[in-house]
């Protein structure tokens, strides 16, 4: 009788020291808050609310190589901005490097993406992308 009790008592000890560990493995591994809004497809929320995007797609190979636990904080691209610099996330996606934001952000030193867009010029003209126009004159 006293070894059956003891043999589930260690049973029951071993059961509960194992899934403590697991947990608090799990609550070691760093909480990661990204803000997400609407640019796809580089970032958006989809119909049923579930970030999705390549910055998303980004993020989640990272935090499973860093072991960090992610939470997406829906808003506009201003609400993250405005959510980074107060410290109530962690990391703001398509954010243009300026030296203004320099003092509440850490910039990569290469981007990942330029925002694409379109230019129509004359046909003679030497301008193959955005870094062309420098120093020219544009219309809007």
């Amino acid at each position: 009788m006293i070894i059956l009790f003891f043999k589930r008592f260690l049973l029951i000890l071993l059961v509960y020291f194992f899934t403590t560990s697991i947990v608090n493995a799990e609550d070691k591994a760093p909480l990661v808050k990204v803000g997400v809004f609407q640019l796809s497809p580089m970032v958006y929320s989809d119909a049923n609310g579930t970030p999705q995007g390549i910055f998303v797609d980004i993020i989640k190979t990272i935090g499973d190589a860093e072991g960090w636990r992610i939470e997406y904080i829906k808003g506009t691209w201003r609400q993250g901005l405005e959510r980074v610099k107060s410290g109530e996330i962690d990391l703001m996606t398509a954010v243009m490097h300026l030296s203004k934001r320099e003092s509440f952000l850490d910039f990569p030193k290469e981007a990942t993406f330029n925002i694409w867009g379109q230019i129509y010029v004359h046909k003679n003209a030497k301008i193959s992308g955005v870094f062309d126009m420098e120093g020219k004159t544009i219309g809007v």
